[in-house]
Protein backbone atom coordinates (compact mmCIF):
# COMPACT_ATOMS: atom_id res chain seq x y z
CA UNK A 1 0.00 0.00 0.00
CA UNK A 2 3.01 2.25 0.04
CA UNK A 3 3.51 2.25 -3.22
CA UNK A 4 0.19 3.91 -4.06
CA UNK A 5 -0.25 5.94 -1.60
CA UNK A 6 3.19 7.51 -2.08
CA UNK A 7 2.03 7.61 -5.77
CA UNK A 8 -0.44 10.00 -4.58
CA UNK A 9 1.50 12.29 -2.29
CA UNK A 10 4.58 12.44 -4.99
CA UNK A 11 1.64 14.12 -7.94
CA UNK A 12 -0.03 16.14 -4.72
CA UNK A 13 3.48 17.12 -4.26
CA UNK A 14 4.21 17.85 -7.92
CA UNK A 15 1.43 20.76 -8.08
CA UNK A 16 3.48 22.56 -5.63
CA UNK A 17 1.99 21.29 -2.29
CA UNK A 18 3.39 20.52 1.08
CA UNK A 19 2.26 17.46 2.57
CA UNK A 20 2.66 17.10 6.39
CA UNK A 21 2.06 13.37 8.04
CA UNK A 22 0.70 13.73 11.20
CA UNK A 23 -1.40 11.91 13.69
CA UNK A 24 -0.05 8.68 12.46
CA UNK A 25 -0.88 5.54 14.89
CA UNK A 26 2.53 4.95 16.68
CA UNK A 27 2.98 1.34 15.15
CA UNK A 28 2.11 2.39 11.80
CA UNK A 29 4.90 5.12 11.90
CA UNK A 30 7.00 2.54 13.53
CA UNK A 31 6.35 0.47 9.99
CA UNK A 32 6.50 3.27 7.83
CA UNK A 33 9.44 4.41 9.53
CA UNK A 34 11.60 1.06 9.22
CA UNK A 35 10.52 0.76 5.57
CA UNK A 36 11.95 4.05 4.80
CA UNK A 37 8.71 5.76 3.51
CA UNK A 38 8.90 8.19 6.17
CA UNK A 39 11.73 9.50 5.30
CA UNK A 40 10.94 11.17 2.28
CA UNK A 41 8.99 13.31 4.58
CA UNK A 42 11.86 14.22 6.82
CA UNK A 43 11.70 11.19 9.55
CA UNK A 44 14.51 8.96 10.80
CA UNK A 45 14.43 5.87 9.05
CA UNK A 46 14.42 3.47 11.65
CA UNK A 47 16.78 -0.37 10.93
CA UNK A 48 14.74 -3.06 10.23
CA UNK A 49 16.96 -5.23 12.25
CA UNK A 50 14.93 -8.65 11.66
CA UNK A 51 13.52 -8.10 8.06
CA UNK A 52 10.01 -7.47 8.59
CA UNK A 53 9.25 -5.10 5.90
CA UNK A 54 9.79 -4.31 1.71
CA UNK A 55 11.74 -1.28 1.71
CA UNK A 56 9.83 1.46 -0.17
CA UNK A 57 11.91 2.90 -3.19
CA UNK A 58 10.62 6.33 -5.08
CA UNK A 59 11.56 4.70 -8.68
CA UNK A 60 11.46 6.89 -11.52
CA UNK A 61 9.77 5.29 -15.34
CA UNK A 62 13.31 6.11 -16.62
CA UNK A 63 15.42 4.00 -14.22
CA UNK A 64 15.65 1.28 -16.22
CA UNK A 65 17.99 -0.70 -13.72
CA UNK A 66 14.43 -0.88 -11.54
CA UNK A 67 12.72 -3.01 -14.38
CA UNK A 68 10.00 -5.42 -13.52
CA UNK A 69 12.72 -8.61 -14.14
CA UNK A 70 14.98 -7.27 -11.12
CA UNK A 71 12.40 -5.97 -9.38
CA UNK A 72 10.88 -9.86 -9.48
CA UNK A 73 14.26 -10.87 -8.85
CA UNK A 74 14.85 -8.91 -5.54
CA UNK A 75 11.51 -10.03 -3.97
CA UNK A 76 11.55 -13.34 -4.95
CA UNK A 77 15.20 -13.72 -2.73
CA UNK A 78 13.75 -11.76 -0.32
CA UNK A 79 11.06 -14.76 0.22
CA UNK A 80 12.86 -17.59 -0.92
CA UNK A 81 16.21 -16.88 1.89
CA UNK A 82 13.00 -17.80 4.69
Amino acid sequence: MCAAFGAILYRVEQHLNTVNLVNIPPRVEEILSKNGFLSHYGRVKLPDYWGTTISYQQLDIKDDCYSPAILRMNLLHRFLRR
